[in-house]
């Protein structure tokens, strides 16, 4: 994910061929209210980018389009595939559309970033090696069984509005779930899909998977994807950052010494007297 930097763009695109790559909403948004103001505007717009279905999205944009004509066309001048969760694929097990991890890293990192490269490549190390440590020592502690807090949460959370859906009837591995008496949707639990397509890219059973699979007098936990689960969290921070000696201790080498680039005077505006 990334905000819509070309440079990032074209490295993936070169070097991760399989990756697929999303874009920021929140940046994607600050463009939108440049022309589109107001709370009712920002509404309809979070409501297309949140849409898990593809008539979801055609109802939304519909009422996006109701309220101002040329808001469509802003909000479709990017590949839908990178911004709205309906076109996404379920391969990540991810429904993020922020790029809130990023901003964190990068606010810590605001005194680092105008040192020189070593000297910035040794913060790097250190926060990159702290933080692994953190997370493999402390992070495991919050773990609920085999879960996540946020993952724990959110199947007790679907595991209550489970009791607003009613099971109708199943045929082979498919299940007719319907909520609230109207909304019907079928889930099939052995590829661990359903028509909301919220089981499809969190991983996580649906408020309508969970009553499927109490239907068969199983427990919802043992259909969690394996991305949410302990083990894969410690693969995640099992590596170690090797330890590299201060700048004293290295052994002087026939190599020039690193220094730092010629400063170029950036282009700016002239401060021209006014008409």
């Amino acid at each position: 994910m990334s905000n819509q930097q070309k440079g990032p763009i074209k490295a993936m695109e070169k070097l991760f061929l399989c990756a697929k790559h999303r874009f920021c909403v929140r940046h994607k948004y600050n463009n939108f209210r440049k022309q589109h103001k107001g709370k009712e505007l920002q509404k309809a717009s979070w409501k297309c980018v949140k849409t898990q279905t593809i008539l979801e999205f055609d109802k939304a944009i519909d009422e996006l389009t109701s309220l101002k004509p040329s808001a469509r066309e802003t909000m479709l001048n990017i590949d839908l595939q990178h911004w709205c969760r309906a076109f996404f694929q379920s391969e990540a097990k991810s429904d993020i559309v922020g790029n809130n991890m990023c901003k964190v890293f990068n606010g810590l990192l605001v005194e680092s970033r105008h040192k020189a490269i070593v000297s910035l490549h040794q913060d790097l190390r250190t926060f990159c090696g702290q933080r692994t440590v953190g997370k493999r020592e402390f992070g495991i502690r919050k773990f609920i069984d085999d879960f996540g807090l946020r993952t724990w949460e959110k199947l007790v959370a679907n595991t209550r509005g489970s009791r607003r859906c009613k099971f109708l009837w199943s045929g082979s591995n498919c299940y007719k779930v319907q909520e609230n008496g109207q909304d019907v949707y079928m889930v099939n639990v052995d590829d661990k899909k359903c028509t909301c397509r919220d089981w499809d890219f969190t991983g996580i059973p649906c408020r309508y998977a969970i009553v499927a699979i109490n239907s068969r007098k199983e427990k919802a936990e043992d259909y969690v994807s394996n991305w949410c689960r302990k083990e894969k969290f410690k693969a995640a921070y099992g590596y170690v950052v090797p330890i590299i000696e201060g700048m004293n201790q290295w052994e002087k080498t026939e190599m020039p010494p690193v220094r730092p680039p010629l400063a170029k005077k950036m282009l700016r505006r002239s401060k021209g007297k006014g008409l």
